[in-house]
């Protein structure tokens, strides 16, 4: 594959608008990712789009630029450069889940439209957004189900009907809704127009409307065809004859307003029109339509796509697994991205994995359209073959074991790929979870209901008996050894289990005195943290078990619950998601309420992300996974995977150079300084080269972050300044030195 993209995941840092050839949206990107100081590599604060460009994908543009838009994905293709440009939520786009598009060549602009209603417009210098229907309340049923240029103005056709908006001022012009029989609501597939007439492709038929008539008034709309029982999906005026495709994948053309199917097409999709002619696609063929309903093959290619788009020099498909391919020569171009859309993160010392699959805690599954994962190294994702289906990931030393839901278990070592063979297991069982503990050993839940779970442990097996065990979705391991299970039965009913094998513990935790004490029974996530306690999502709120290593089958077990603001933590809030980072602050996901971050406890509020004060796709959060070595909290959403940076890394093992950036530190910086290197409960100072105290700290995990202020809160002066660190133990040296400018 062609891979020229300027961005990836990680290394954006900033992106700017610029069009070349009419419409080429361009971003500058100045970091580049490796692992060696990585986290240094990618600014605090920082939000990474992580998207498959590879997924089905509809086309639309002209002859110099080529739209490529998934149903979370966008990327615009120069036909003269050949280079591929990647646009986001993170460029200012209002979110991340498309419905439609249609590139506007007269003025320029990419219109694409969401599922409330809100439509984008994509100009030469930048995006302007049309909330006029988001914001109806008179209109439930906004889905935007086509967009058309026509004569001046760009039309929608609509679950409610028609809307109109003039792409040149970004203005709302008129709507036809209600133009059902007696007034009643009408979805509209498609339009087009002669000089006279509208045509709307409906599930009634195709109705006909005259422009010098009202069109806001049903009565005014007509059956062009009334014998037809046809449910018509896209129409087109061509060469002074009206086409329509229909559900069934029918081609047909109108004559004297009778609708007669052209003969030999079947599973026909994609009427589109060019300068060049009007073409449809059917199986992998494109053929082009004559005025007279001839057609004749125009394109034939050796495995499916999902779209084209023609030029006056090419034509281009859109190839699920491959991006754009370019038919003249097969070339295919795409951003670096994961083979497929992100339904979960995992990570090791090596790089981040991009997974196509999530169970979820009651069981059921997020899948992709594709079955493949990805890794991302030195700045490139690549396809991790030979096993397919991966939705879990776990690192012991130099091995990482992948597990599949249909192809078992895998161990990759020394550049090595192979599949474990689990003794006493049928080979078609799937693999429930996989979880390693401090004595090297991994745990494995299977779908096989027999209450046990699989220990492996370099060379040996064994099978455990866990009584009252159900389906095991996530395993955390305390320093105790003991397993906390996240488990749910046949109905999707959660619970939590607390197991260990050596001390014979097994206990469930309920919602009794003594016995959990959980508020409610409905548990979303689970998450250890460095402090000895168990966090639990809930369906309302978030709880924690404090000493969890200290339980044994006869000590009482009552969660506690946490109060912020006099409420108890997160009250009304559907906790689907739980990561903490190595200075043990506290991320929390929510079903509708976006991403939270609160100090180790939960006692005080840090962040509160939403889609509409940062770039985060939705405020559905499916799971969080934060990479300790990289900094960066690895969010997913039902609109794909993204990242933030934050300021905490794991410890260093001890203390020896430390990295510290920006430096030197510019008069119009306002962002966070980072020092990197640290052990845990560092003790840092910063003071100027007279030895006064600037600001000092101590640190968990290994880095700190400074807003380059001092401790009355304002920005000390230029000039040189030395970092002091003091270990755990009382031990104090120079560490390194800056320049505030």
């Amino acid at each position: 594959m062609k891979n020229q993209t300027k961005t990836s995941f990680w290394t954006c840092v900033y992106s700017k608008w610029k069009f070349i050839l009419g419409l080429s949206l361009y971003f500058v990107f100045s970091f580049s990712n490796s692992f060696t100081f990585a986290q240094s590599k990618i600014p605090v604060g920082a939000w990474r789009t992580q998207a498959s460009y590879l997924d089905p994908a509809r086309l639309t543009g002209s002859d110099q630029t080529v739209f490529h838009i998934g149903k979370e994905s966008l990327f615009y293709f120069s036909t003269t450069s050949k280079e591929t440009f990647q646009v986001s939520k993170l460029d200012g786009l209002y979110a991340q889940q498309f419905t439609n598009a249609n590139f506007d060549e007269i003025e320029k602009k990419l219109i694409i439209t969401y599922a409330d209603g809100s439509i984008d417009l994509l100009g030469e210098n930048n995006i302007r957004n049309i909330a006029t229907l988001r914001n109806n309340t008179q209109i439930s049923e906004k889905g935007i189900n086509r967009v058309k240029k026509l004569s001046v103005n760009t039309f929608l056709a609509a679950d409610f009907g028609v809307a109109i908006i003039n792409s040149r001022n970004n203005q709302f012009v008129d709507a036809f809704i209600n133009i059902g029989p007696n007034a009643s609501t009408l979805a509209v597939f498609d339009i087009t127009e002669d000089s006279e007439n509208y045509y709307l492709a409906t599930a009634m038929g195709v109705l006909i409307g005259n422009k010098s008539s009202n069109l806001r008034d049903f009565r005014n709309w007509n059956l062009l065809d009334l014998g037809s029982q046809n449910r018509y999906q896209q129409i087109e005026y061509y060469e002074n004859t009206l086409f329509a495709l229909s559900k069934e994948g029918e081609v047909f053309v109108f004559e004297n307003g009778n609708a007669i199917a052209l003969l030999g097409i079947s599973n026909a999709k994609n009427l589109k029109r060019f300068p060049q002619g009007l073409f449809f696609q059917s199986s992998q063929t494109v053929y082009q339509v004559q005025a007279n309903g001839s057609y004749s093959t125009y394109l034939t290619w050796e495995e499916s796509f999902d779209d084209f788009h023609i030029t006056s020099q090419h034509t281009y498909l859109s190839i699920t697994g491959k991006g754009l391919l370019d038919s003249a020569d097969g070339s295919t171009f795409s951003p670096n991205g994961p083979q497929t859309k992100v339904q979960a993160f995992a990570f090791d010392r090596s790089g981040s994995y991009a997974l196509p699959f999530f169970r979820q805690s009651n069981g059921q599954i997020n899948a992709s359209s594709g079955n493949q994962s990805s890794k991302l190294f030195s700045g490139n994702w690549s396809e991790i073959d030979q096993v397919e289906n991966i939705l879990a990931i776990q690192s012991i030393g130099s091995k990482t074991f992948f597990a599949s839901r249909n192809q078992g278990l895998w161990i990759s070592e020394d550049n090595e790929l192979s599949q474990i063979i689990l003794n006493g297991v049928n080979p078609n069982t799937p693999i429930r979870t996989i979880q390693a503990d401090a004595m090297g050993q991994l745990w494995v839940g299977l779908e096989d209901n027999q209450g046990r779970l699989i220990k492996i442990r370099d060379d040996s097996q064994s099978s455990i008996q866990v009584t009252g065990l159900s389906f095991p979705q996530k395993i955390e391991v305390d320093n105790r050894g003991n397993l906390w299970i996240l488990q749910s039965n046949n109905l999707g009913n959660t619970s939590i289990r607390v197991f260990n094998e050596d001390s014979q513990l097994n206990r469930s935790l309920s919602t009794s005195p003594n016995q959990g004490g959980l508020p409610n029974s409905s548990v979303r996530d689970i998450k250890l943290d460095g402090e000895n306690r168990l966090w639990i999502g809930l369906s309302n709120g978030i709880v924690f078990l404090p000493n969890v290593a200290s339980i044994q089958n006869s000590t009482a077990i009552n969660v506690v619950q946490p109060l912020f603001q006099n409420q108890p933590l997160l009250a009304g809030e559907m906790v689907t998601a739980i990561a903490i980072s190595p200075d043990q602050n506290l991320w929390l996901g929510t079903n509708s309420n976006g991403l939270f971050q609160f100090t180790s406890e939960g006692l005080a509020l840090i962040t509160h992300f939403t889609n509409a004060n940062s770039p985060l796709f939705t405020n559905q959060i499916s799971n969080l996974q934060f990479n300790n070595f990289t900094g960066e909290l690895l969010i997913t959403t039902p609109a794909g995977g993204q990242s933030y940076r934050s300021g905490s890394i794991a410890p260093s093992e001890q203390l020896g150079d430390i990295k510290i950036f920006p430096n030197p530190i510019r008069p119009d910086f306002n962002g966070l300084m980072t020092i990197e290197g640290l052990t845990d409960f560092t003790e840092i100072k910063i003071s100027n080269t007279a030895g006064r105290v600037v600001f000092s700290n101590q640190v968990r995990g290994g880095s700190f972050t400074w807003n380059v202020r001092d401790l009355s809160g304002k920005r000390p002066i230029p000039g040189v300044y030395l970092v002091f660190v003091i270990d755990e133990i009382g031990r104090e040296r120079i560490a390194g030195k800056f320049v505030i400018l």
